[in-house]
């Protein structure tokens, strides 16, 4: 489980109960798909601000479900001012850490 943050999980399930917080990992995942369309929109149009912008909010997203790699690289990222092809690249490491991440952490909820 190297890519989660367990013992918040771990926090949220006895304070919310599993069943609370499994209905707010799939708020999270919902949200994810806007997040990362808008991620892609900011490269697209090589826009740093709102790079920045999406990555704070995908990033505290991630970490308050316990999605530790993610919430790190998003972190590393944020204010990066690579060139947006590298962006992309790292957009594209995003989207394949969230599912991995994801796969984790139903792993360790079952």
């Amino acid at each position: 489980m190297e890519h989660l943050n367990t013992q918040i999980i771990s926090e949220y399930t006895k304070a919310l109960g599993k069943d609370v917080f499994l209905q707010t990992i799939d708020l999270y995942e919902q949200q994810a798909t806007t997040y990362f369309r808008h991620l892609a929109e900011a490269v697209e149009k090589s826009d740093y601000h709102a790079w920045q912008q999406h990555c704070h909010i995908m990033k505290s997203a991630a970490g308050n479900v316990g999605l530790n790699s993610l919430h790190q690289l998003l972190g590393s990222v944020e204010y990066s001012k690579d060139d947006f092809s590298q962006l992309n690249n790292e957009l594209l490491k995003m989207r394949e850490l969230h599912q991995l991440s994801l796969v984790e952490l139903k792993k360790w909820l079952a």
